[in-house]
């Protein structure tokens, strides 16, 4: 594969992780937002896009696994995992949130304006959810990962 196509498709495959993780962690900003216990109408489409990116990414990341060879194929073997755990760690903190919100009332804090990797959420008594938290830090750690490995890809 020329330098080219190996800037190109790792280029690509930055993009679709980015907006992956992103859309996941918008989701479940949008959905405290809009307070949603019955997972109204722009939580289920938020869910649905956030869904529909990650199986983009994976597809990609699939065909530059099979397709692909050096650097670039083993980059995309190494982040594939990767985004499925994130994926596997975006339901559970999903349904970890919504049982909390049954229980609780959340407050959501944005310390980082648009930026939805500085977030967390605070319990009435003003503490903070630690296992929720954890579990979005896991998501974003995860796409961390991914992106730091596919930045590193020469070109």
């Amino acid at each position: 594969m020329a330098d080219h196509e190996v800037s190109k498709a790792s280029s690509v495959m930055e993009t679709l992780c980015n907006q992956a993780g992103d859309n996941f962690l918008f989701c479940i900003h949008c959905l405290e937002k809009t307070g949603h216990e019955d997972m109204n109408e722009l939580g289920s489409d938020t869910i649905s896009c956030a869904q529909r990116s990650v199986s983009i990414a994976r597809k990609s990341l699939q065909d530059l696994a099979k397709n692909s060879s050096g650097v670039l194929r083993d980059a995309a073997e190494y982040c594939l995992p990767r985004l499925d755990e994130a994926a596997s760690d975006f339901k559970t903190a999903l349904s970890y949130w919504k049982y909390l919100h049954k229980k609780e009332t959340l407050e959501y804090v944005n310390y980082g304006g648009d930026d939805y990797y500085k977030c967390t959420w605070r319990l009435p008594n003003n503490e903070t959810s630690p296992e929720l938290n954890r579990q979005l830090n896991c998501i974003r750690g995860r796409y961390e990962v991914i992106l730091s490995v596919i930045k590193s890809i020469p070109v």
